[in-house]
């Protein structure tokens, strides 16, 4: 019998849970996911934050525009515009 790996999506959601109730704030949660798992592709966050906050799909396709995940410019989030756009959950 060989011992399953934990789910990396489930690892993530556990820390961002325990990092939101130590009061990390929408951009803190994802730099953490980075420095604990370090490349962040766009599927692991919208799992992670799904699965951790149930965050409805359409708002995290909405926040993945985020400045963080690209370039800055007139089509994506500010820092603030994510943090407000995740706010009901965070």
């Amino acid at each position: 019998m060989t011992t399953r790996e934990p789910d990396r999506i489930e690892v993530a959601a556990e820390l961002l849970r325990a990092a939101k109730a130590d009061g990390a704030g929408a951009v803190e949660l994802v730099e953490l996911l980075r420095q604990r798992l370090g490349e962040l592709p766009t599927m692991l966050f919208i799992a992670s934050f799904r699965r951790a906050f149930g965050i409805p799909l359409k708002v995290l396709l909405e926040a993945e525009t985020w400045q963080g995940f690209h370039q800055p410019g007139p089509l994506n989030l500010t820092d603030e515009q994510f943090t407000r756009l995740l706010a009901p959950w965070i």
